[in-house]
């Protein structure tokens, strides 16, 4: 149920991304150079958000960033604010992750809860781990978000949990 339907993309063909939707771990990726050199920021916004709404995907990234992030990531905001999308955006070091909101949070909230442990609660978030597929999942309760994030060690772990806490808090 949390590994179908991640949106992937690797290449940019005609100056738009190449996504697809895979069924590989939560490792996927919405990928395409921002850079004033090429097309509009505001115009590679839409085209990476408008694919991602195409998908059948509930999760997405927006990766491999190149210059301000903060600026791309506020882009990205606004543009989902302005056109009233039931998806939610999250700066979180250098990528922007992306998850609409499920119909059926519940359901995902609860086999979390089932195959993964609590690492952190605090106010209206929670933080779990299910070290079997090395995922950690960061849920937004009031806003029903679930943003899957994988990890490849126990360092990366870490560092991912404490990028989290400090976004969390700030």
């Amino acid at each position: 149920m949390l590994r179908d339907g991640i949106l992937e993309a690797s290449d940019i063909e005609d100056g738009e991304p190449l996504l697809e939707v895979t069924d590989k771990g939560l490792v996927g990726k919405v990928e395409a150079e921002i850079s004033g050199e090429n097309r509009d920021k505001k115009e590679v916004i839409a085209v990476l958000i408008g694919k991602f709404l195409k998908s059948d995907s509930c999760y997405g990234e927006i990766t491999s960033i190149e210059g301000d992030v903060q600026l791309v990531y506020n882009l990205t905001r606004d543009y989902i604010c302005e056109r009233n999308l039931d998806v939610c955006a999250l700066r979180f070091g250098g990528k922007i992750l992306l998850s609409r909101t499920d119909l059926e949070f519940e359901d995902a909230q609860k086999a979390v809860q089932m195959y993964s442990t609590l690492i952190v609660k605090r106010d209206v978030i929670e933080l779990w781990d299910d070290c079997q597929n090395k995922i950690l999942h960061f849920l937004i309760l009031p806003l029903r978000k679930h943003f899957p994030i994988g990890y490849s060690d126990e360092k990366d772990k870490l560092e991912i949990i404490e990028g989290l806490l400090v976004q969390a808090i700030s």
